[in-house]
């Protein structure tokens, strides 16, 4: 499969497109409680947060994954100091996962960042997201145990990559 990773609003995605996304990912993999997801993957406070990377499948055009990219002036930042950013929610829909598409979203995001100037991502996943553990790390992420914390009875471990 071929993919076409941009920016949300270059690859024309719809609000729901959005929040489909993110449910089919997180709610029905039993990563977030439904209840809990109708606020937080809602378009508007999932854009909010930061820009938007998304992928579309050249040949289907299904809108396939995404990250969003979090800035030191977003008021959804967790531990963020100036010249750094946070990415959040990488999904990627089951059926697109093991062709490259997660790394492919994430290294696109660090190459923009890297050229906006920023010196450090941070980011935090699920104690038990072991797939994305190893793709972050296979990009060169390093934990950071003194930044990991528990929320709502998740335990989240924290990541870092120096640029």
């Amino acid at each position: 499969m071929s993919y076409i990773i941009d920016y949300i609003e270059k690859l024309d995605v719809s609000d729901i497109e959005i929040c489909k996304l993110l449910t089919q990912v997180y709610v029905d993999a039993g990563y977030v409680k439904p209840n809990v997801a109708q606020s937080i993957f809602s378009a508007s406070s999932v854009k909010k947060r930061g820009k938007i990377i998304g992928a579309r499948d050249v040949n289907t055009h299904d809108y396939s994954g995404m990250l969003i990219v979090v800035y030191p002036d977003s008021t959804e930042c967790r531990f963020l100091a100036e010249k750094e950013v946070e990415f959040h929610l990488l999904a990627v829909k089951a059926k697109h996962r093991g062709k490259g598409l997660g790394k492919n979203i994430v290294s696109r995001a660090i190459n923009e960042v890297r050229q906006e100037g920023y010196s450090r991502v941070l980011l935090a996943t699920q104690k038990r997201m072991f797939a994305a553990h190893k793709l972050y790390e296979s990009l060169a992420f390093v934990r950071k145990e003194n930044l990991d914390f528990t929320r709502s009875k998740i335990d989240f471990l924290a990541y870092e990559k120096i640029l």
